[in-house]
């Protein structure tokens, strides 16, 4: 697995864990876990090394944010580009059977305006995160038709819940800024709504995928809850848990934000997800805030 260190990749390893697979991780850092090794892109015999030994590839690797892209344009997406074409080259010169790819739902479709997005649905990106995303996508598909191994693109919604990243996502950010007595400021706008998944039940979502039997050589699964909740009612459902903490709309909407987001899950509910069972962000709230004062 690549990027396993990161806030998707982490998570998913953590799966891997309690399922008793024989795996290894990939990070451009040091780390001490024993099962991750550092080895940079450019590595290519090590990789290579490894790549003979773990024919089944999981690409979480997430080099920039959304709003690096918007602050220094030109030069992160030429460093996306580059990363991208190794990664790209390294997968075709390997012996890799299976690649599955972590995207991103809510870049890659755009602006739904309320409606569930498909496997299907034509990709409307709007900011350069989800453009360069959609790259992405096509460039690793592109090595797999070539090269002839099974590709898997796992479209994300919003992860949240993991609990070695506090700082990360809405609800998380929610939750620290609570807990440390600040101010929390969200978008004025009240029609801002997220198709949100616990980090947990992404990875079991995840797991479920990659053993399913491919028909195709190329295929596309959104991984989601299947539903849309606006950031307002996340945080008035965290102010009637804590009533003292303070919060302000005064974020403005921005042309590279999309404003509601919601995935079509139904493809992997045939795949037995249950995402009825999904952690709800209530029950997450509740668990993390409650007693807070």
């Amino acid at each position: 697995m690549f990027g396993a260190t990161g806030f998707i990749g982490s998570a998913i390893a953590e799966c891997l864990e309690r399922k008793n697979v024989d795996w290894i991780g990939i990070s451009r850092f040091e780390h001490k876990h024993p099962k991750i090794v550092n080895i940079k892109l450019e590595q290519k015999s090590k990789l290579a090394e490894v790549l003979t030994d773990y024919p089944t590839v999981i690409n979480a690797m997430g080099s920039f944010k959304p709003s690096d892209f918007e602050q220094n344009t030109k030069a992160v997406f030429q460093c996306f580009w580059d990363n991208t074409q190794l990664f790209s080259q390294i997968l075709t010169e390997s012996p890799v059977k299976k690649l599955i790819h972590i995207s991103s739902g809510g870049a890659v479709y755009g602006d739904t305006n309320g409606l569930p997005a498909n496997e299907k649905s034509w990709l409307k990106p709007i900011s350069w995160y989800g453009k360069a995303k959609v790259i992405e996508e096509s460039m690793l598909e592109k090595a797999a038709l070539q090269s002839g191994f099974a590709y898997q693109c796992a479209r994300v919604s919003n992860p949240f819940g993991n609990s070695a990243f506090s700082t990360h996502g809405f609800i998380d950010v929610l939750i620290n800024t609570i807990k440390n007595r600040g101010m929390f400021n969200t978008y004025a706008n009240p029609l801002y709504s997220r198709d949100f998944i616990h980090c947990d039940d992404m990875a079991e979502a995840i797991w479920s995928i990659l053993n399913v039997e491919q028909k195709n050589v190329t295929d596309i699964y959104n991984i989601g809850a299947g539903k849309s909740t606006k950031l307002i009612d996340i945080v008035k459902l965290a102010k009637e848990i804590v009533p003292n903490f303070d919060y302000k709309l005064e974020r403005l909407d921005t042309d590279y934000d999309v404003v509601q987001s919601i995935l079509d899950v139904s493809k992997i509910q045939k795949s037995s997800v249950d995402t009825t069972k999904f952690t709800s962000i209530e029950n997450y709230l509740k668990e993390n805030l409650q007693g807070h004062k």
